[in-house]
């Protein structure tokens, strides 16, 4: 079994950074339909920061809608992309150095993030996030929900080690990941189990209305596990996105495959 380090982490996702694989990552496929379903808990002129940037498809999203939008991306390859890609957008806040570096943000998204920490680091993770939020801050988070991690694993004939195929260490089930948010000082407004993949495929075209509100749900497959958490006591709840001007995001069409001839054209 390959043993993860910090370094031979960021070492792996630098170099996935710009290749065909990032086609596959989470920001790309997903990004923009979940950022709409949520978008009720985001904050208008606010300050927002995205953990695990990598190569800034969902702080491109945040920024093209006008939501002030930072970066925190520890692997270097794709911190350079990132900082290239958005270097010219007025809303885009640039790349913090680590957690509580800097004025703190109203919203803090950590999607597909805290299936890659170890264990050991998970409570200093947490107490990480909380330093990068004021006071009644907004902390999101996805993961995949339920995860069978042995499914997932591959061989390297190079190195005659077998290690999972996305560098996962973690598998989480909604009362794992709420218990260990709320031991971090953070309040829990709601979770969701979600079917991303089919909401991609247009299988359940009213997903973003289903998850407006502070009622967990469960759509399709609930493969991804989706948590809204707030710092301190819980709030008022998300905005009310039906009203006439208050979306900014919306729903996008199934993403290029890689190789296909539109992600070729991108």
């Amino acid at each position: 079994e390959w043993e993860w380090t910090q370094a031979g982490i960021n070492r792996f996702w630098s170099l996935v950074a710009g290749t065909p694989l990032d086609a596959l990552s989470f920001g790309r496929q997903n990004g923009a339909n979940l950022l709409c379903a949520l978008e009720g808990w985001l904050t208008p002129g606010g300050r927002h920061l995205d953990v695990g940037a990598g190569d800034g498809h969902v702080v491109r999203l945040l920024a093209e809608a006008g939501y002030p939008a930072g970066a925190l991306e520890p692997a270097e390859g794709r911190r350079a992309i990132l900082d290239a890609k958005l270097a010219q957008s007025p809303h885009f806040l640039g790349c913090i150095e680590g957690p509580g570096a800097g004025e703190p943000f109203d919203v803090v998204l950590a999607f597909e993030v805290i299936e890659h920490i170890a264990t050991a680091e998970l409570p200093a993770f947490l107490a990480g996030l909380a330093d990068c939020l004021v006071p009644g801050g907004i902390l999101i988070l996805s993961t995949p929900s339920r995860e069978d991690l042995a499914a997932s694993r591959v061989y390297s004939p190079v190195s005659g080690h077998v290690f999972h195929r996305w560098q996962h260490l973690q598998s989480w089930t909604p009362e794992r990941l709420r218990g260990l948010v709320e031991a971090a000082g953070f309040t829990v407004e709601v979770h969701h189990e979600i079917d991303l993949a089919g909401i991609a495929k247009g299988r359940h075209p009213y997903f973003d209305a289903l998850l407006a509100g502070r009622e967990s749900r469960r759509i399709g497959d609930g493969a991804n596990l989706v948590l809204v958490a707030r710092k301190g006591s819980a709030g008022a709840g998300p905005r009310d996105i039906a009203m006439p001007g208050a979306r900014a995001l919306h729903p996008s069409a199934k993403p290029p495959q890689p190789g296909s001839r539109a992600e070729l054209d991108r």
